[in-house]
């Protein structure tokens, strides 16, 4: 697997800790566990653990469109990315092929490993570089 070596990683979404998550690598799993502000994940039905092969973590322009607070997010245009697998991490960058957000590298698809994935999608402000945090 290519990469740097990805652990755990925060994702800090804003001033409110109850948006932000962490995704723990489970060795034994190969797996990253999620939490959302430091409490464990867990599915509602089962009560197991929210495990996933794949953390796909992109960044888009948000824009508020209203007085509530509502935001158009731009998922067509591409973008920087980080993507997480098997304890590593690389930086890409995202498209939108017929809907689907998928990881590259120049031209070529980066695939993602057999399994579950979850997308993280943050804010070009403040932007990957400092919404997310990596830890050994």
């Amino acid at each position: 697997m290519e990469g740097e070596e990805a652990k755990s990683v925060s994702i800090n979404y804003g001033k409110n800790p109850s948006f932000n998550s962490q995704f723990i690598y489970d060795e034994d799993a190969q797996k990253y566990i999620r939490f959302s502000n430091g409490e464990q994940t867990v599915d509602n039905e089962t009560n197991a653990s929210v495990a996933v092969d794949n953390v796909f973590i992109v960044e888009t322009s948000h824009k508020v469109v209203d007085n509530k607070g509502r935001k158009e997010i731009d998922l067509t245009s591409g973008g920087q990315a980080y993507l997480l697998q098997r304890g590593k991490w690389q930086d890409v960058n995202w498209k939108n092929i017929d809907g689907r957000i998928l990881p590259f590298k120049g031209d070529k698809q980066v695939g993602f490993v057999p399994g579950k994935t979850w997308i993280n999608i943050i804010p070009s402000t403040p932007g990957l570089k400092d919404a997310v945090i990596w830890k050994e």
